[in-house]
């Protein structure tokens, strides 16, 4: 199972009741495609830009993990669900800490794709 982190955006005028209500669907659909919930953030933030026709939101960022092969359900979920302007689903960065001659390394490990590359621009 792969750490991945879901963030959407909530439209500001619904009540809390609903973005609460929101936010459980989203954690309840995770665990029933088999994902455990690591951490849940959320908060109102401004835009940018204008966003269909608003310049804040509900921000929600979910961190959890799940198999690869239920990436693409709990995506499409995320695109169908009503009071959800926008969403994105990231693979996260796992770090591990290992002793290292009485101190503590970071050792860092990517969970993206091996054959990649990433390139600086130039």
């Amino acid at each position: 199972m792969s750490l991945y982190r879901a963030t959407f955006v909530l439209r500001p005028e619904l009540e809390e009741e609903e973005k609460n209500s929101t936010v459980k669907e989203v954690q309840d659909f995770v665990v029933s495609q088999n994902g455990k919930i690591e951490n849940v953030e959320s908060g109102i933030q401004k835009f940018a830009f204008e966003v269909d026709k608003t310049n804040k939101g509900f921000f929600v960022s979910i961190v959890f993990e799940v198999d690869a092969s239920k990436v693409h359900q709990i995506r499409q979920f995320l695109i169908k669900k009503r009071g959800i302007i926008r969403a994105m689903l990231t693979r996260q960065e796992i770090h591990l800490k290992n002793k290292d001659k009485g101190g503590k390394k970071d050792e860092r490990i990517e969970s993206g794709s091996p054959d990649r590359e990433s390139h600086p621009r130039s």
